[in-house]
């Protein structure tokens, strides 16, 4: 688990990545700057302790693995 709490802004954010949705689709979806929606991203990987991570695709899988497990309570395993 995590010891950050998430806002509500930044678990939308990984909803619409966990969809597949790039950052230009997700900012222009919320109607926000890629700035700020990169920000999120960054306050996200900060808060679920996966900034020491280089690749940028391996947080992205990170974050939507733990939203299907966290979050929605789907088991690992099936994803």
């Amino acid at each position: 688990m995590f010891d950050k709490k998430l806002t509500n802004r930044e678990l939308e954010v990984i909803k619409q990545l966990s969809m597949g949705l790039d950052t230009e689709t997700i900012a222009d979806n919320l109607s926000f700057s890629t700035h700020t929606i990169k920000s999120h991203f960054r306050n996200i990987t900060y808060k679920l302790g996966l900034s020491n991570i280089h690749s940028c695709k391996s947080i992205k899988d990170k974050i939507v693995v733990w939203y299907f497990r966290e979050y929605l309570g789907i088991k690992e395993d099936l994803i």
